[in-house]
C-alpha cells in the first residue's frame, strides 16, 4: 500500500465517521420533532413516519417500534436493489430515528420529557416543521435518509426509471390524504403548514449543496498519481496536455466529475501529492449523455462468460 493509498484510507474513514454522526445528530432533531410536537398535537408527517403516526393514532403502536419493524423489508429489498453502499448511510439514519424515538418515549414516560401542547396548533405546527426539516436537511445534506418511501423512491427510480420526487410526492399526498380518516380536518390543515415549513427549512440546510462538481486539476506533466487518486471515480476522468502561457510551460490538465464528499477527500491527497497543482471546482446543475465505456467494457461485452 502507497502513502496515497494509506492517506485515502484514512480520509474515507474520517469522512465515514463524520457523515455519520450528522446524520445521528439529524435522526436526534426529527425524532424530536415527532415526540415533543408532532404527536401530542395530532399531526402527521409524509411518507413512512406519516404511515407510522397514523398507526400510533389508529392502534396505539410505538413510533420507535414501528418505525424499525417497517424499515425492515424496505432495506432487505434497497440491498437487493442498490447495494451496501447504497443504503449504507440510510441505515444509520433509520436506526437512529428508532433509537432516538425511543428514548424520547422512556423520557416522557418517566415524566423527564414534557410535551409541547400549548393550545396553539399554529405555533405547534412552526415549532415541528422547524425542528424536523432542520434534522431531515442534515440527514440529507450528508448523504442519509430514513429509510422507508425516500429508500423505495431510490429503487422505482433505479429500477423502471420513475422520477424520485415525483414518487415521495405521491406517497406523501396518498398519506396526508388518509390522514383525514383519522384525525380533525384542521390538524391536517396544520400538518401542510409543518410540511410546508420543514420543506423550506430542508432548502435553506441544503441550499447551494449541488450533488455533482466538475473539477479540473492542472499538474506538472507526467505526473504519476493521477491513476492513484482519480481511478476509482465512478464517471472515470479526462487527462490531457495544455500550454499555459506566456512561458509555453506544458501541464498535464485532469477533469472529472466529482461528489461533495470526493471533493474534499481529493482537495488533501492532491495537495500532498503535488502543492503546486492548480485545482479549479465547478458545482454541475444539469449534465447530460454518458461516459465512453472503458476498453474493459468491451471486452466483457466481447466474452461470452
Amino acid at each position: 500500500m502507497t502513502v496515497i493509498d494509506a492517506a485515502r484510507a484514512v480520509l474515507d474513514r474520517h469522512l465515514f465517521i463524520t457523515h455519520s454522526i450528522m446524520i445521528l445528530i439529524g435522526a436526534a432533531l426529527f425524532a424530536l420533532a415527532i415526540q415533543l410536537f408532532a404527536i401530542p398535537n395530532q399531526f402527521v408527517e409524509g411518507g413512512a413516519t406519516g404511515i407510522v403516526l397514523l398507526l400510533h393514532y389508529a392502534f396505539g403502536f410505538k413510533p420507535s417500534l414501528t418505525t424499525f419493524l417497517l424499515n425492515i423489508p424496505v432495506f432487505i429489498a434497497g440491498w437487493k436493489v442498490l447495494g451496501g453502499r447504497g443504503i449504507g448511510f440510510s441505515a444509520i439514519g433509520a436506526c437512529g430515528l428508532s433509537f432516538f424515538l425511543w428514548v424520547l418515549e422512556y423520557l416522557q414516560h418517566e415524566g423527564w420529557l414534557v410535551p409541547f401542547v400549548a393550545g396553539d396548533y399554529l405555533l405547534a405546527a412552526l415549532y415541528a416543521g422547524l425542528t424536523s426539516g432542520l434534522g431531515l436537511g442534515l440527514i440529507l445534506r450528508y448523504g442519509g435518509s430514513t429509510g422507508g418511501t425516500t429508500l423505495l423512491a431510490r429503487m422505482l427510480h433505479l429500477s423502471f426509471g420513475w422520477h424520485p420526487s415525483k414518487m415521495i410526492l405521491l406517497f406523501d399526498v396518498v398519506v396526508i390524504g388518509a390522514a383525514a380518516l383519522y384525525i380533525p380536518l384542521d390538524k391536517v390543515l396544520y400538518t401542510l403548514v409543518m410540511v410546508y415549513v420543514a420543506s423550506r427549512v430542508i432548502h435553506l440546510v441544503n441550499k447551494e449543496q449541488c450533488p455533482v462538481k466538475e473539477m479540473t486539476v492542472y499538474a506538472k506533466a507526467g505526473s504519476e498519481w493521477a491513476s492513484q487518486l482519480f481511478g476509482g471515480l465512478a464517471h472515470g476522468y479526462a487527462v490531457f496536455e495544455v500550454t499555459f502561457e506566456p512561458g509555453g510551460q506544458r501541464m498535464q490538465a485532469i477533469r472529472c466529475l466529482v461528489s461533495r464528499s470526493e471533493w474534499y477527500r481529493l482537495r488533501r491527497e492532491i495537495r500532498k501529492a503535488d502543492p503546486a497543482a492548480i485545482m479549479i471546482v465547478h458545482d454541475v446543475h444539469d449534465m447530460a449523455g454518458e461516459r465512453p465505456p472503458y476498453a474493459s467494457d468491451y471486452s466483457q461485452e466481447a466474452d461470452p462468460r
